[in-house]
C-alpha cells in the first residue's frame, strides 16, 4: 500500500501534480521525502522478512511496525504535504531502527552503515537550523549505550572501542555535513545576495533609461512644438510671415525652374475693427481663428494660407495654371467670408479685400510679389463692395 501510495504520488508529481513548476524549491523537499518513504518502505519490507528468517523476531517487529508508520506517513503526506511533521516521523522510526540495530544487531551488524546516513538524513529533512536536536538525540543513545556496556549493565554486539569509533565517526560525519550544509547555504544566501542586488541595480537602470526617454521625448516634444510656434501663428494655427516667406521662395524657385505662374493673394478682413473693438478681443480672436479655417478650407493641400499679420492673410497659390484659376480662388474666398460667423451667441458679419500678384507678370522676387498684392488689395478696399484687384490691372466687381 505505502508503495502504491508512492508511486501514485511521484507519478501524480512528475504529470498532473499540484506543485508541477520545478522551477519552486519547495518541491524538492516534498519529491525528496515521497522518494524517500518509498525507498525505505521497501527496505524495511525485505529487512524485517530476513531478520524474521533468522530469528531476530523482535528487531523484525520493529522494522513491520516501521512500515505501517510509513503507509501512514505516506498518506498523511500525500493529504497535507506537512514536510515538518512527516520528517520528524520518519527521524524517530530511525531512531528506533538504528537503537534496535545496535542493541540486537543487524545484518552482519551493519549499524555503522546506518549510523552514518543518519546525520545526512536529518540535515535533508531538516537542515542545519532544526537539525542539531535530532543530531543530539541519537548521540546521546550511542552515549547512553557505550555508558550501559562500560559498566557492565548491558552488552551489545559492539564492543566499547567500537562504540566508541562509532560515536567518533558520527560527530565526524556529523561535522561534514553541518559545515557541507552551512557552506551551501551561505553560498545560496550570497547567490541570493548578489542576484537581489543584480536585480535591484537592474530596476534602477530600467527606471534610469525610462526617465531619460522620458526626458528625451519631453525635449523632442518641446522642441517640435518651439519650432512649430516659430513658423506658425499661435492663435489660427496658420504659418506666420516667416513660414510663409520661406514657402514663397521655395514656391517661385519651382516656378522659375518648371517655368510655371505662382499666384500671392493678400487677404484683408472688412468689418473686423468694429466688432472687435465692440464684441471684446475674445471674439476677435475667435472670428479669427474661424476665418483662418474657412480659408485653409478654399485652398488645395500643395497651396499655403498664411497671418501676415493682424487681420491680414496671405496665400500662396502654386503651380498656377493661368490667372483666372486665381481669380477663381479670390472669389471663392470672398464667398466663404461673407457667411455668418456664429460665435459666442453673436452672429458676426465680415467681408474681405483680395489682392492678387502672379509671378513672373507682377514681379520675381517674392518682396516684390508681396508688395503688388498688397498695394492691389489697398486699391480693392477703396470699394464699398467684397472685391477682389488683380495687379496692375483694372478692379473688377464679382
Amino acid at each position: 500500500m505505502a508503495i502504491f501510495l508512492t508511486l501514485k504520488r511521484l507519478t501524480h508529481f512528475m504529470t498532473l501534480g499540484e506543485s508541477r513548476n520545478f522551477s519552486d524549491p519547495k518541491i524538492y523537499p516534498l519529491l525528496f521525502t515521497s522518494t524517500f518513504l518509498l525507498i525505505s518502505t521497501v527496505f524495511l519490507i525485505v529487512f524485517a522478512i530476513i531478520h524474521f528468517w533468522q530469528g531476530a523476531r523482535w528487531l523484525g517487529f520493529i522494522q513491520a511496525a516501521l512500515v505501517i508508520v510509513n503507509i501512514f506517513s505516506t498518506y498523511f503526506l500525500h493529504r497535507t504535504n506537512n514536510i515538518e511533521l512527516t520528517g520528524s516521523i520518519i527521524l524517530t522510526g530511525m531512531i528506533v531502527l538504528l537503537t534496535a540495530i545496535i542493541i540486537h544487531g543487524g545484518i552482519n551488524n551493519s549499524g555503522p552503515y546506518w549510523i552514518g546516513v543518519f546525520p545526512i538524513l536529518v540535515f535533508l529533512l531538516k537542515g542545519k537550523d532544526k537539525g542539531p536536536f535530532w543530531i543530539l538525540a541519537m548521540f546521546s543513545i550511542l552515549l547512553i549505550l557505550m555508558a550501559l556496556q562500560a559498566m557492565d549493565i548491558y552488552a551489545t554486539p559492539f564492543s566499547i572501542a567500537s562504540l566508541a569509533i562509532l560515536n567518533a565517526s558520527y560527530i565526524g560525519i556529523t561535522a561534514l555535513t553541518f559545515f557541507y550544509e552551512l557552506i551551501r547555504t551561505r553560498s545560496a544566501e550570497v547567490i541570493t545576495r548578489q542576484a537581489q542586488q543584480l536585480q535591484e541595480h537592474n530596476t534602477r537602470l530600467h527606471r534610469e533609461i525610462q526617465e531619460r526617454t522620458a526626458i528625451e521625448a519631453a525635449l523632442r516634444e518641446s522642441d517640435k512644438r518651439l519650432r512649430h510656434l516659430a513658423h506658425h501663428d499661435p492663435l489660427t494655427g496658420l504659418p506666420n510671415r516667416l513660414l510663409f516667406f520661406d514657402r514663397l521662395n521655395q514656391a517661385v524657385a519651382t516656378a522659375k525652374r518648371q517655368r510655371r505662374q505662382v499666384a500671392v493673394l493678400f487677404l484683408d478682413l472688412d468689418k473686423f475693427k468694429p466688432i472687435n473693438d465692440k464684441l471684446g478681443h475674445e471674439i476677435g480672436d475667435q472670428l479669427l481663428h474661424d476665418t483662418a479655417e474657412r480659408l485653409q478650407h478654399c485652398v488645395r493641400t500643395e497651396d499655403t494660407a498664411a497671418r501676415y499679420g493682424g487681420d491680414e492673410f496671405t496665400m500662396i497659390l502654386a503651380e498656377l495654371g493661368d490667372e483666372k484659376d486665381s481669380i477663381s480662388v479670390a472669389k471663392k474666398l470672398i464667398d466663404s467670408l461673407e457667411k455668418p460667423f456664429h460665435i459666442g451667441g453673436h452672429t458676426c458679419r465680415i467681408s474681405a479685400s483680395i489682392g492678387v500678384a502672379i509671378y513672373p507678370q507682377h514681379g520675381k522676387e517674392p518682396d516684390s510679389l508681396v508688395s503688388w498684392a498688397d498695394t492691389a488689395m489697398y486699391r480693392a478696399k477703396k470699394d464699398k463692395k467684397s472685391k477682389y484687384r488683380i495687379s496692375m490691372q483694372e478692379d473688377r466687381d464679382d
